[in-house]
């Protein structure tokens, strides 16, 4: 199914490049495309890239509740705190007119802290306290760019996700791709769809996926990436950014639950986020960041199943659900720094 969407995607792509070709020199003049002819992806007026990026989240004083499906169990506890941090790096590879090409590397942790001892027959609540939620991987992106106003880019990833308790490598493998139609207007916009595949439900998911980058006055733009982010920027000046933005953020994890199961179980995550977010340049290509926000949790269910075709197609069916999560919403703080390319490699 997901290689029929892929390839009906790609078709409609095809076909649309083999119209006529445009006035490139009418398009250069707008900011479209280079003086050959080549769509430019980006819009002028936003921040540099990130090449680096490291952050600490902390979430404090909410409560979770876990009902066992088989024995029908209740247990509640109060979640002190929950901290996490990421490190993830960004490396172009290739960069031309008509074809760009980055590696990724994350590193993601995630800890829980509860405020009271965990009982005795609670093996969920004990392990996310005594193991850490993991997630490390690679990510691939490419952007090839047409004659005219059109691009398509990609990106693919590849992560180990879970406690690293028990299992194989197998087991705790992750993967997402992503495949968007892009159009460029002017200098100051672009926008286009797709499709993805990814856990960002706390499942897998596939889905279609809507983008619009547009710089409408000088000092605010708004970048939409739905149904995953939606955020508004205001730039003072080239040394400050403020963003007002509304975020799903969600994966799977393989967790391993001694005394409950024998196999590794699944914990789906998934949080919508609005935050306000502060970003300050220290000096050229390092800056700091700070936000706060609040977090509504929308999934924190354990399965027996990571499959897209056990998960996607049952919603609505518990049969293949082991632990139902309720937890409680909270508000949360981000403090981070991170690194962009010096202004005179962009000058070059």
């Amino acid at each position: 199914m997901r290689h029929c969407i892929l390839l009906l995607f790609l078709s409609l792509s095809i076909c649309s490049e083999l119209r006529a070709q445009p006035d490139i020199d009418s398009l250069a003049q707008l900011g479209v495309c280079t003086p050959h002819g080549f769509t430019i992806p980006s819009i002028l007026g936003l921040p540099r890239s990130k090449g680096l990026e490291v952050f600490q989240e902390r979430i404090p004083n909410y409560d979770l509740n876990s009902q066992f499906t088989e024995t029908d169990s209740t247990f509640n506890n109060a979640i002190r705190r929950t901290k996490s941090w990421s490190a993830r790096l960004r490396i172009p590879v290739v960069n031309k007119d008509y074809f760009k090409f980055i590696v990724g590397f994350k590193y993601y942790q995630q800890e829980f802290a509860f405020e009271q001892p965990v009982l005795e027959g609670n093996p969920f609540h004990s392990s996310i306290e005594d193991k850490p939620l993991r997630s490390m991987g690679l990510s691939l992106y490419s952007v090839h760019s047409f004659i005219g106003n059109k691009y398509l880019a990609f990106r693919g990833t590849l992560r180990l996700n879970g406690d690293f308790e028990t299992g194989t490598i197998r087991s705790h493998q992750k993967t997402s791709f992503t495949g968007l139609y892009g159009i460029k207007q002017h200098r100051y916009k672009t926008w286009g769809f797709g499709v993805s595949y990814s856990n960002s439900f706390g499942r897998s998911s596939v889905y279609p996926v809507f983008f619009l980058k547009h710089r409408y006055r000088p000092k605010w733009a708004v970048e939409l990436l739905l149904p995953l982010s939606a955020r508004l920027l205001y730039r003072p000046n080239e040394k400050n950014n403020l963003y007002v933005e509304t975020k799903l953020e969600g994966d799977n994890y393989n967790i391993n639950l001694d005394g409950f199961s024998e196999v590794p179980l699944y914990l789906e995550k998934a949080d919508v986020k609005a935050m306000f977010t502060y970003e300050h340049e220290v000096y050229d290509f390092f800056w700091v960041s700070a936000s706060g926000g609040y977090r509504w949790n929308i999934n924190f269910d354990v399965s027996d199943s990571d499959a897209f075709f056990d998960r996607a197609f049952n919603l609505g069916n518990s049969d293949n659900l082991a632990i139902s999560n309720t937890i409680g919403g909270a508000p949360f703080f981000r403090f981070g720094i991170f690194l962009v390319p010096p202004k005179k490699w962009l000058e070059e």
